[in-house]
C-alpha cells in the first residue's frame, strides 16, 4: 500500500494504574460505627487499559 498524506495509520494506548498499586482510602472517622480507624475499600480502582488503531 502506498502511504502518502492521505493514507494515515494512528495508535493511541491509555492506561490507568498502570503498575496495579493499591492505594489505599482514608480510614472510617465515624465514631458510631464498628469499622471506626479501618480502611475498607480502595481509593482506585483495578488496572484499565485501552489501545486504539485508526485508519
Amino acid at each position: 500500500m502506498p502511504w502518502s498524506e492521505k493514507h494515515i495509520l494512528q495508535f493511541r494506548a491509555e492506561a490507568n494504574n498502570t503498575f496495579n498499586h493499591t492505594n489505599f482510602a482514608d480510614p472510617s472517622a465515624n465514631l458510631n460505627d464498628s469499622t471506626f480507624g479501618h480502611i475498607t475499600a480502595p481509593a482506585n480502582g483495578n488496572r484499565v487499559m485501552q489501545f486504539a488503531l485508526r485508519f
